[in-house]
């Protein structure tokens, strides 16, 4: 996804519309340490998955960060 460089938004330090340098931002790798993923472990080859039957659909979400 193409995106702009530089947007044009309010800055609540300034109190007025500045020029931002934007930049993409990706989530980071997920943590092993969650409690969701300690159950997925523990049930993983015993039985029925229920919960954990289907695959996630592929999705990618983009974080905007703004800059000044």
């Amino acid at each position: 996804m193409k995106m702009p460089k530089k947007i044009r938004t309010y800055c609540p330090f300034c109190k007025s519309h500045q020029e931002h340098e934007i930049e993409k931002v990706r989530k980071g790798k997920p943590s092993t340490t969650h409690r969701i993923d300690r159950q997925k472990r523990r049930s993983f080859g015993i039985g029925n998955r229920g919960k954990f039957s289907k695959r996630p659909g592929f999705r990618i979400r983009v974080l905007v960060l703004v800059e000044e």
